[in-house]
């Protein structure tokens, strides 16, 4: 008797598993940022600033969906009105960039030029989908500072303002929004800024940017130099499906209806009452799989931070030193990454090393605390000959053999 009762107690919980499940409604899954800069000053102790022409400026908007649409748009402002704007829009996603500047026929020119960038993703239902949106709008000149001779400290400020805001329900598999500014003297850093929103399932994140970035950088008198800023935002965000509740439901019913009809089965009959139960508990782990398995997405990597000296030095330099274990293994407390090299061969010559072939592990590049890269030997794993060049925002960027 004891046995029958166990096996109605699991027809019970299945049946109680299928039929109570809540149905399926509205879901979203939405990722939204906006990031603006404005107010570029440039101050030096003495002197005063020049610039060269009117300023340049180019705006860009991206948008693509997993249904195949996508929509991109480029202006870089050919009619010389002083703005730029870009706009793409999709299904479920919108990017959109835009830049001003001064009058480019009133000389000479000015400081007063801004730029916005935003992009915008919202993804209704449980149907499995997703979606991504870029915005970036960028303005660059060229000036010197005039008036005295040497070197002259000068300052360089500019205001930032946006909006972040992620959420999912149930059906949400992740949202994700970043904002990134950059300005960039001759083609090295000067100031930047960079936040990054990022949720799974039934979560929500928001918020606010205020703030003034601000450095100091000596310069030359009577040189030229190059100013480029860009400001940029990017959203992703998906979903994935529910089981459909007439499947549940139809399930759940013939599952009650065999709980009644086993009333009248006599004992004798426990060996077909266990086969049954068997296979409702391996129905009730699919059931389980299918509801809960996730769907695998690629989400962008993202930029480093500049090195943060203001010497001609490596970016190695300014972090911290690592903690070296035997074995080949490493652990930088600054960069939260532990690393794991073996040297797998080694032919020499002699003329030197010919055939140097390393494995590298970086513990960053695996567990998406800084991104999640399987480019060869799996997530986090590279070799010495796995060079390549990837290009970022306009960017090019070169991965090394040591990841």
């Amino acid at each position: 008797m004891k046995h029958m009762n166990f096996h109605k107690f699991i027809l019970v919980l299945f049946c109680g598993f299928l039929l109570f499940l809540p149905q399926k409604v509205t879901a979203t899954a939405i990722a939204t940022s906006n990031l603006a800069f404005s107010n570029l000053q440039i101050f030096p102790t003495s002197g005063s600033v020049v610039l060269f022409d009117f300023w340049f400026l180019d705006a860009f908007a991206e948008a693509h969906n997993s249904l195949g649409e996508s929509d991109f748009d480029y202006d870089p402002d050919y009619d010389y009105d002083g703005s730029a704007k870009a706009n793409a829009v999709v299904s479920f996603a919108e990017g959109q960039g835009a830049v001003s500047g001064p009058d480019p026929f009133v000389l000479p020119p000015d400081l007063s030029v801004a730029g916005d960038a935003s992009s915008n993703v919202n993804i209704p239902g449980c149907d499995q989908r997703s979606a991504a949106a870029l915005g970036r709008g960028a303005a660059f000149n060229s000036f010197m500072i005039t008036g005295g001779i040497g070197t002259v400290d000068v300052e360089f400020s500019v205001d930032l303002g946006g909006d972040m805001s992620v959420f999912t329900d149930c059906c949400g598999l992740f949202a994700d929004t970043e904002v990134i500014f950059g300005m960039e003297l001759d083609g090295s850093p000067v100031l930047f800024f960079q936040d990054f929103l990022h949720i799974g399932p039934s979560d929500s994140d928001a918020r606010s940017i205020s703030e003034t970035l601000s450095t100091t950088v000596s310069l030359e008198f009577d040189t030229g130099y190059f100013l480029y800023m860009e400001t940029d935002s990017e959203s992703e965000a998906a979903t994935v499906p529910e089981p459909s509740t007439g499947i549940l439901l139809f399930f759940g019913g013939l599952c009650a209806l065999g709980i009644i009809r086993r009333k009248n089965v006599i004992c004798t009959a426990r060996t077909r009452l266990s086969t049954m139960g068997t296979f409702l508990i391996l129905l009730l782990i699919t059931l389980f799989v299918v509801v809960f398995a996730g769907s695998a997405q690629a989400r962008y990597i993202g930029g480093g931070k500049p090195c943060a000296c203001d010497c001609d030095c490596d970016c190695e330099e300014t972090r911290g030193p690592d903690t070296q274990f035997s074995g080949g293994s490493s652990l930088s407390s600054t960069e939260g990454n532990l690393r794991e090299q073996y040297n797998v061969i080694s032919i020499g010559s002699s003329a030197g090393a010919t055939i140097d072939l390393d494995l590298t592990y970086n513990s960053f590049d695996a567990d998406a605390s800084w991104a999640m890269v399987d480019t060869v030997l799996g997530y986090g794993w590279t070799h010495s000959y796995n060079m390549f060049l990837f290009s970022q925002r306009g960017h090019m960027f070169r991965m090394d053999g040591n990841g």
